[in-house]
Parts: C-alpha cells; structure tokens; sequence
C-alpha cells in the first residue's frame, strides 16, 4: 500500500455575521496571491 504525505496547514476561519450581512476580505494587492481577486472569510494561521 503506498503513503502519500499531505502538506497542511493549520489556519482558523470565521464568519463574521450581522443581520444578514457577512464581513468579507476582497484580496487585491498581493499580485502572486493564491486568493488574489477573491472574497474571502476572516482567518488567520496557528
């Protein structure tokens, strides 16, 4: 049986929401970002 080794990373995420409405990050300045131009939820690493 073969193992593969998964690189991972620990990392919170977290919806902040009031009534209704969800604060989001619009990712626009880094130009090598893997997020860059998305909308993504508040976080951060371990």
């Amino acid at each position: 049986m073969a193992h593969h080794q998964i690189n991972a990373e620990l990392s919170t995420l977290c919806y902040l929401e009031k009534n209704g409405q969800y604060l989001m990050l619009h990712r626009t300045v880094k130009k090598n970002d893997v997020n860059h131009d998305k909308w993504i939820g508040v976080g951060g690493h371990f």
